[in-house]
């Protein structure tokens, strides 16, 4: 749904939120509160700093607070360089090369990948504990990130379903950086 949103030209931006319901004491490794944790990029440290990171859509969503990270940056060339942050928006002229990366933290065995107009590019596996990423694309409508990969067998709890299907999961996942063509 989000993606279809986003191609659609909607500018919705993503954060994670956790609850938690279980019985005092009760405990697995899939429900913990914090699963998700929002990573916000906050320009100060303040209350009213990460009110407008959240705003802006500064943030990133990890599946666990010490579960692997992601963020996300274009640079858009073409006479000056322009550094543009997920969440925000930037018109690109004509012609413009557009580098965007994706920087993981505590990564490693996943697989990084791009997300533009809803189609996946450039998936790529993560082997160090911070890496970065970059495509050049053309003009899209927005690009984000993602990381995925299979849920270790150990992460699974006892009175899971047996037929928990364990590959794919999604562990991080960058905002977009939404783009329009300028003249």
């Amino acid at each position: 749904l989000w993606d279809h949103l986003l191609a659609s030209g909607k500018q919705v931006r993503a954060v994670g939120g956790s609850d938690y319901h279980c019985p005092a004491g009760a405990d697995t490794n899939l429900l913990r509160l914090g699963q998700p944790t929002t990573w916000v990029q906050v320009k100060e440290r303040s209350h009213q700093g990460i009110f407008d990171a959240i705003q802006a859509g500064r943030t990133s969503i990890s599946a666990q607070h010490s579960g692997p990270r992601i963020a996300l940056t274009a640079t858009i060339g073409g006479g000056a360089e322009q550094a543009v942050a997920m969440g925000e928006a930037v018109t690109v002229a004509q012609g413009a090369a557009l580098s965007v990366t994706a920087t993981v933290w505590d990564g490693g065995g996943f697989t990084v990948q791009f997300i533009v107009d809803g189609v996946i590019k450039a998936p790529q596996h993560v082997t160090a504990a911070e890496q970065s990423f970059t495509l050049t694309t053309p003009v899209a409508t927005y690009i984000r990130a993602e990381l995925i990969g299979d849920l270790p067998a150990d992460q699974l709890p006892a009175d899971a379903p047996t037929n928990r299907d364990r590959r794919g999961w999604r562990w991080a996942l960058s905002n977009p950086i939404f783009i329009s063509q300028g003249a």
